[in-house]
């Protein structure tokens, strides 16, 4: 990698005109200088084309018919000509010195196939809530993944903003099938980069996260989309496929299925299978999904051992509890900022040990 290499920081955008220039801006106006800004516009009917052409040669636009995330992001890294990318959500913002921060880890540690970072949560208006993604209770990992993956398949990472490539490992996994892939488009780049190399992650957050009320995938309290979260389910499915060819090409290893070892995948089909099982998209077995996300959050790194337990005995209680009960150990898992009273106080008890 050059001493000062090119950033390129791609942001995709479908209909978030009202954002979109926060977004820009906050890429344009980046503390390390050696940086390109492309902007894909994903076939928006608002005014994110006028937008766009406003900044006229200050970024590179490419406007295109409407396709999905995958379809953007590929567009996006065919006109790249960096050496590290970065992915933008055009209802997200960067932080002035993000982009420096990223490439002053590139410089020290060039074997790096990513840097990711958290991101402070923010609503409509650009107020701080408070919180951030992923939370301070899930631990981001440094160092190599790869036996970890083997492992446990997923790990902590950040959404699309919050990630940044180099471009020569990326060159290998992209471009990703745009049908398959016109959604959780980020899930892709995240759980194949890694097999690559070693990451490291920055507690610092390096950007803000918008939660709006139109977000594509930040869910609402008590919400649970069923026809959303099969299409993430056979998303992620496809994707764990990809990386288990991946490891078995690059390091001659034989992964196991998914369902026995991917904590979050087995969590998200544990809730399908309990709550909606007339249309639960795999082999109907929730003993085998309880039992492995029982043990696999015991055995999982990374965790005070009273945390561990609280959520091995939350596959014991979805597996035995009525449908009704069910619902609400789901609710709980997945909207923790909105939790019943006892919820939070136990739910305070483990973060604090945890």
């Amino acid at each position: 990698m050059n001493h000062d290499p090119l950033v390129s920081i791609l942001i995709n955008n479908y209909n978030y005109a009202r954002f979109l220039r926060n977004a820009i801006d906050s890429a344009i106006e980046q503390t390390y200088p050696q940086t390109e800004v492309i902007v894909v516009d994903d076939g928006s009917a608002d005014e994110s084309k006028a937008i766009i052409e406003s900044y006229q040669d200050r970024v590179i636009s490419v406007l295109k018919q409407n396709g999905g995330q995958a379809s953007a992001f590929n567009a996006g890294f065919a006109q790249a000509k960096g050496e590290i990318i970065l992915f933008l959500d055009s209802d997200d913002m960067l932080k002035p010195d993000t982009v420096e921060r990223v490439v002053s880890i590139f410089r020290s540690q060039p074997e790096t196939v990513k840097v990711q970072y958290r991101l402070q949560v923010i609503d409509a208006n650009g107020t701080k809530t408070g919180a951030v993604t992923p939370r301070q209770q899930q631990e981001m990992p440094c160092g190599s993944l790869i036996q970890y993956v083997i492992r446990f398949g997923d790990y902590v990472w950040p959404p699309t903003s919050g990630n940044a490539f180099r471009a020569d490992v990326l060159k290998q996994i992209l471009p990703m099938p745009e049908d398959t892939y016109r959604i959780s488009a980020d899930r892709y780049l995240n759980w194949l980069s890694v097999v690559f190399g070693p990451i490291v992650s920055l507690e610092q957050p390096g950007g803000y996260y918008r939660v709006h009320g139109s977000n594509n995938f930040h869910a609402k309290w008590g919400q649970f989309d069923f026809a959303k979260l099969k299409r993430n389910l056979l998303v992620a499915d496809k994707v764990y496929e990809k990386q288990r060819e991946l490891i078995d090409s690059l390091y001659g290893i034989k992964v196991s299925s998914p369902e026995s070892r991917a904590i979050s995948l087995i969590t998200n089909r544990t809730i399908f299978l309990k709550l909606h099982p007339e249309d639960y998209p795999f082999q109907k077995n929730l003993f085998s999904l309880c039992f492995n996300g029982f043990r696999l959050q015991l055995i999982r790194p990374g965790y005070h051992w009273l945390r561990k337990l609280y959520l091995a005995f939350w596959f014991v209680a979805m597996y035995f509890a009525p449908k009704s009960i069910a619902e609400a150990l789901a609710q709980q898992l997945c909207f923790p900022p909105e939790r019943q009273p006892w919820i939070r106080r136990l739910s305070s008890l483990v973060q604090k040990f945890g």
